[in-house]
């Protein structure tokens, strides 16, 4: 059984440098804004591709959070 190594140097890359050693390309995405570059770019790929999207855990959409519907609410509360 043949064995392989990756050097990783930077932990944030596993899931590229995973995809890569088994012949997927690979696009990170942080931002909605960059969600349609990274699918064009696999839909034009000649082999599979992952798309890795990085969320924010307290987002609700891209103009909103949790701590902003907190605030709101608190907000409403104390006036009442």
């Amino acid at each position: 059984m043949a064995k392989w190594t990756v050097e990783i140097d930077d932990p944030n890359r596993i899931p590229e440098l995973v995809a890569r050693a088994f012949g997927a390309e690979a696009a990170l995405v942080e931002r909605t804004a960059d969600f349609a570059g990274a699918f064009d770019r696999a839909l034009g790929a000649s082999s599979p591709f992952l798309i890795e999207i990085r969320l924010d855990p307290n987002a609700i959409n891209p103009s909103q959070d949790v701590a902003a519907i907190r605030a709101a609410a608190y907000g409403q509360r104390s006036a009442t």
